[in-house]
């Protein structure tokens, strides 16, 4: 593991992230750079792990309308934002053999708590809705806590606490 740690370091998917923690000239930008090399690893190693998950032999529910084992379709893509991003991820999706009109099941997302079709985690949502009543009118136009991706800035901001400023 701790191999492949440093590789990823060196020349993978986290080597822009690394270099900007190495060549950070002030320590608060290198707290910055750090967590957002931090979060970038969280979410690389979340997505090996559930990939890891996903390869497990699955054991296939009954139908619930005519009772026959479901049968896999295939691999679909599940995305999820948490806390710290969005993790994405392959899974393993099955349906009813005699096309009953049930929905596709996929027994990883039953056994990771996830609800059908949820694509951000109810503490998101929370925070956002918190937002949403607590912020001020002014601040309303720069979308603060939308659905888009953060820029490097924005993240490095938060980073050291001096979030947005009207």
């Amino acid at each position: 593991m701790q191999e492949v740690l440093k590789e990823c370091l060196r020349e993978g998917e986290l080597a822009q992230q690394w270099r900007a923690v190495e060549t950070a000239e002030t320590l608060e930008a290198m707290m910055a750079a750090a967590w957002v090399l931090a979060r970038a690893l969280v979410l690389l190693l979340m997505s090996q792990v559930l990939e890891a998950r996903a390869a497990e032999p699955v054991s296939w529910p009954d139908c619930k309308v005519c009772g026959k084992r479901l049968r896999s379709k295939g691999w679909v893509t599940r995305q999820w934002r948490g806390v710290i991003g969005r993790v994405e991820w392959r899974r393993r999706v099955g349906r009813c053999p005699s096309g009953c009109r049930i929905r596709q099941v996929a027994p990883l997302d039953q056994a990771l708590g996830l609800e059908a079709y949820a694509s951000t985690s109810m503490v998101v949502q929370e925070m956002a809705c918190l937002l949403a009543v607590l912020m001020p009118f002014e601040l309303g136009p720069l979308r603060v806590g939308a659905t888009h991706e953060r820029c490097a800035q924005c993240e490095q901001r938060v980073a050291l606490g001096t979030g947005i400023r009207a």
